[in-house]
């Protein structure tokens, strides 16, 4: 569970207690603004009580800015190192490991950037007595004993508490859940416990009859979320067999009890799923192997007193699971200013129903493998491109995939998507226009604008203009209406301003990825092309990929990203001209449509042309139909030397090791191997690891260019020379290499004059072995011959 970081002013205890609440915490205790006690009295403690959802209420009204601490469930501890200063829990912690075994990673609570300090969680069993510390600095907490200062609470010292998680991840905003938290080692509790039984923890007195009463008079109905949690934690381990089978048994019969007494509904089927596995695991051969006999006779001691211990603890008004803080947290977000946005839900098969006697299989998770028959037999390939379509019939933009549009503000990427929505409305295909910059009137009319049929528009066109957060509320009707509408084309225009409005930062890469799997792919999901309209920076010198903000922004893309490029501006009764080029194309369809370039592929030219009658028509050309407008970059010296390089390895090079090894602009580097595949001189394979593999097919030369009477438009050779490169510098570089046994020719000097083999200016020393190189048998790459290349040497001088 995650939520933002409460705002200045804002009361941590209100904005966070919901997010405990439903990941399974019950003691959620109220502490002073900016401090870690008193807490209130009578809330800790054996004889403490625990606090309902009325109680928890009070306090996040009554309590401005209050802290937040948890007191522990009876299965749950927490080892609390202190390791700063001149305190010595690591060293204690590291000898206890060394005798014990080392602690598996867990969440840890801290304030602290140690990387030692905190409160690790453990499961354990509930029936043992306990020490109060495990050596000096180490304290154990326990449901009786102590609590835990969590986030977002703020220290004493100004710092923020924080969750650490087991991969060591700083994760501000997100809350452990109780029932993943991995189990104390039998090692560790044997040397902390010694095996003793707690005899002051409460037990109800009841027979058998009166314990199997008892779970029939709670266990009614269909698990609740976390009793389904609970039941697939334990029946895991059990399957896995993780640990004791007979400890893995007791401790889900122990924790779903426990959650029958809080009011959770649907233990009478989670305790039947769990005896399964039990008996499962506990007659499966191998060591401690039981029979079924025994098997259940152990699963009724271990039951009766899981039920005892439940049945001792205050009971629960209704199921927990129930949103009970639903006002609450519409209270609190005002305080604590906007919440993570839900992710709107994703689209459900109905599940088939189970024959008889049969036990329910829950329903999968996106973390279960998928089904990879129907992409092995064809029936479910790769989408390819269904909108957005140019003159020549090419579709730009993927069905099923997030696509983008960006670009600087003005530049016209708005009606870029609303031409993709004209040409989908006009086929009958049904659109949704999510528009966080401008308003219904606005969109409409430029729409209007562009001769879009009225009729079309009410047919198959469908605005939302959101004004608030994404809650649990609001992704609710946004998921029944892309249910039930079932739009072929949505537009999200205005991803900073939709992050903003989500309360996501644009420069977080956790945000941009949060958004993406909250918004944009949950839409995907269901079929429709996204396509989203982004911002770049307001800079001639921008080359960057992607929007503005995060880099992750880039990575949310799954299908095709465009940048819009102002070839001539637009405006009120002025023809304008946009240049669209390739930014990204994960499944590869768009670059095989486009010419290649140093600024991206071009994808083609929009053209905007103002009316006689005040509409505007608006079209995308095929780049090809524009070639005397603007010509195709060829860096034809790097091309020169890339495919100089490429005949040297026969068996190909990635696209790294040719920016590694050639010198030269990586941009311009690029350009040249697109411009040597496009023309036939070198080709594209993939290689390990989704590798792009170059390999040579011929040689390329600049001569070939300058004697052939069909030759293209040079552009010039590089678009940023860098110093002591060969362009408009002959003095600083050697002259390149115009083929192997072939005349040369050096562009510095008269076309007409060839140079001849032998020249002195032919001879260069290789930098790796020191021999005197005659160009005409070889060309030296990033100084090294070719017999150095092969053999890997490296530049020494």
């Amino acid at each position: 569970m995650s939520a933002a970081n409460p705002a200045p002013g804002g009361s941590p205890y209100a904005a966070a207690a919901p997010l405990y609440w439903a990941a399974g915490w019950r003691g959620i205790l109220p502490l002073p603004p900016g401090a870690k006690k008193p807490v209130p009295v009578g809330w800790t403690g054996r004889d403490g009580q625990w606090p309902s959802v009325a109680d928890i209420y009070a306090w996040a009204e009554d309590r401005t800015g209050a802290n937040l601490g948890l007191r522990m469930p009876h299965h749950i501890i927490g080892i609390d190192v202190d390791a700063y200063g001149d305190k010595t829990g690591e060293t204690t912690l590291l000898e206890a490991e060394a005798k014990w075994g080392p602690l598996p990673s867990t969440w840890r609570s801290t304030s602290r950037d140690d990387g030692t300090s905190g409160i690790r969680l453990y499961r354990i069993p509930q029936d043992l007595s306990w020490p109060g510390e495990v050596g000096p600095d180490i304290e154990i907490i326990r449901w009786c004993h102590r609590y835990t200062v969590a986030w977002p609470s703020v220290h004493p010292e100004g710092r923020t508490y924080r969750w650490i998680d087991p991969d060591g991840v700083n994760r501000i905003g997100d809350v452990p859940e109780v029932d993943q938290l991995p189990d104390l080692p039998e090692s560790w509790v044997v040397g902390l416990t010694h095996g003793e039984a707690d005899n002051d923890l409460p037990k109800a007195d009841l027979n058998d009859i009166a314990a199997n009463i008892w779970l029939k008079n709670h266990g009614d109905g269909t698990p609740c979320r976390a009793m389904r949690r609970a039941a697939d934690r334990y029946t895991s381990d059990l399957a896995a067999s993780k640990g004791s089978r007979h400890d893995a048994g007791l401790y889900g019969q122990r924790r779903i009890t426990a959650l029958a007494a809080e009011g959770h509904a649907g233990a009478l089927e989670a305790m039947g799923r769990l005896y399964r596995a039990f008996t499962d695991a506990a007659t499966r051969p191998g060591k401690d192997q039981r029979s079924i006999t025994e098997a259940q006779a152990e699963w009724l001691r271990g039951l009766a007193g899981a039920i005892r211990l439940a049945a001792a603890q205050p009971e629960g008004d209704g199921d927990p699971c129930d949103a009970p803080f639903s006002d609450l947290i519409a209270t609190t977000q005002q305080q604590a200013g906007p919440a993570v946005p839900e992710p709107i839900p994703t689209p459900q098969q109905p599940a088939a129903p189970e024959p008889d006697g049969e036990p329910a299989v829950r329903e999968r998770t996106s973390w279960w493998p998928v089904d990879l028959e129907p992409a092995l037999t064809g029936d479910n390939p790769e989408p390819e491109p269904a909108y957005l379509t140019r003159d020549d019939k090419q579709p730009l933009i993927y069905p099923a995939k997030v696509n983008g549009i960006i670009g600087e503000s003005e530049s016209g990427k708005t009606w870029i998507a609303l031409l993709a929505v004209q040409q989908a409305i006009t086929d009958a295909i049904n659109v949704t226009y999510l528009d966080f910059e401008d308003t219904a009137p606005g969109i409409i009319q430029r729409l209007l604008t562009m001769s879009t049929d009225p009729d079309a528009l009410r047919a198959h066109l469908a605005y939302i203009g959101p004004d608030q957060g994404l809650d649990a509320l609001s992704s609710t009707d946004l998921a029944e209406h892309l249910d039930t509408w079932q739009p072929g084309l949505v537009v999200v225009d205005g991803v900073n301003a939709a992050m903003t409005l989500l309360g996501l930062d644009l420069i977080s890469n956790t945000d941009a990825t949060r958004f993406a799997q909250t918004l944009l792919r949950p839409i995907a999901a269901r079929g429709a092309a996204v396509l989203y309209v982004d911002h770049t920076p307001k800079s001639k010198d921008n080359d960057t990929k992607g929007g503005i903000g995060a880099q992750a922004k880039r990575a949310m893309t799954t299908g095709a990203a465009f940048k819009v490029e102002i070839i001539k501006a637009f405006g009120k009764g002025q023809d304008g001209k946009l240049r669209m080029r390739v930014d990204k194309d994960r499944p590869g369809h768009i670059r095989g449509a486009s010419l290649p370039g140093s600024g991206g592929h071009w994808a083609g030219d929009v053209t905007i042309t103002s009316l006689d009658d005040g509409t505007l028509d608006i079209s995308i050309a095929a780049p090809g139909e524009h070639r005397g407008e603007a010509k195709l970059f060829r860096p034809t010296h790097l091309m020169e030397k890339v495919s100089a390089f490429l005949s040297t390895l026969p068996d190909g090079v990635s696209k790294n090791n040719i920016e590694k090894e050639v010198n030269g602009n990586n941009d311009a580097k690029r350009a040249a191997v697109d411009a040597l595949v496009a023309e036939g001189y070198a080709e594209r394979s993939s290689g390990p690891r989704g590798a792009v593999i170059v390999r040579h097919v011929r040689l390329y030369t600049e001569l070939n260019d300058l004697t052939s009477p069909t030759s293209p438009d040079l552009a010039p050779t590089s678009p940023k020379d860098p110093a002591g490169s060969c362009t408009g510098d002959f003095a600083s570089s050697p002259p390149p290499l115009r083929g192997r046994g072939e005349v040369a020719a050096t562009l510095g000097e008269d076309q007409n004059s060839l140079t001849s083999p032998t020249s002195p200016k032919q001879e260069q020393a290789c930098r790796a072995c020191g021999v005197i190189i005659n160009r005409s048998d070889d060309i030296l790459v990033a100084g090294r011959c070719k017999d150095c290349r092969l053999a890997g040497r490296e530049v020494t001088a």
